[in-house]
């Protein structure tokens, strides 16, 4: 079977929001007083929801959003608990997050058995690209001449030819190889 270059790349994955929505239904929550929480945020379509005004819990006066990429939750105090804050907490917004891979920065370059890795696409944890036939350098005396070969052709008479078959002489007979 044919062996050929790949390239080897990281995986690059980018993700888009969409679809905001308001949510409903809530519950209890007991949340330090020294927790980093918001008491705003935003949303944009390549980072979701996002804290615009970081602050401790204390510092929130209990009053405070929990934000990740997909969900805002609010946060009221009910009572101070030595360290801790008893809230009622109800959901204020949602999105949906949908993830694109794509092929992220060169690693290396492999050579391998045509197959082994998919032409352009992911496998075991990374973006493969095939690329060219890898065939190996070799020496050749063809009219007296030294001669070389490239990527599976050879120099004869000024003209690149492709090379078909190769035979070798070992031990006084010739042989092809395959």
């Amino acid at each position: 079977m044919a062996r050929y270059y790949y390239d080897k790349h990281s995986i690059s994955t980018s993700y888009l929001y969409s679809n905001r929505r308001y949510l409903s239904g809530g519950g209890t929550a007991h949340v330090n007083r020294y927790s980093i929480v918001n008491v705003a945020y935003s949303f944009g379509p390549t980072t979701g929801f996002y804290g615009t005004s970081a602050m401790t819990m204390e510092q929130a006066l209990g009053d405070a959003l929990f934000v990740t990429d997909q969900t805002v939750y609010a946060c009221e105090m009910i009572t101070l608990d030595g360290d801790y804050y008893d809230c009622t907490t109800y959901g204020v917004e949602e999105c949906d997050k949908t993830a694109t891979d794509s092929k992220g920065a060169y690693i290396t370059s492999v050579v391998a058995e045509d197959g082994t890795y998919p032409a352009n696409g992911i496998q075991d944890g990374y973006w493969w690209v095939k690329g060219a036939l890898a065939f190996p350098s070799l020496g050749l005396r063809i009219g007296g001449a030294r001669k070389t070969t490239e990527n599976g052709w050879g120099r004869v008479g000024g003209a690149l030819k492709a090379i078909e078959k190769i035979w070798v002489r070992v031990g006084g007979a010739v042989k092809e190889v395959v």
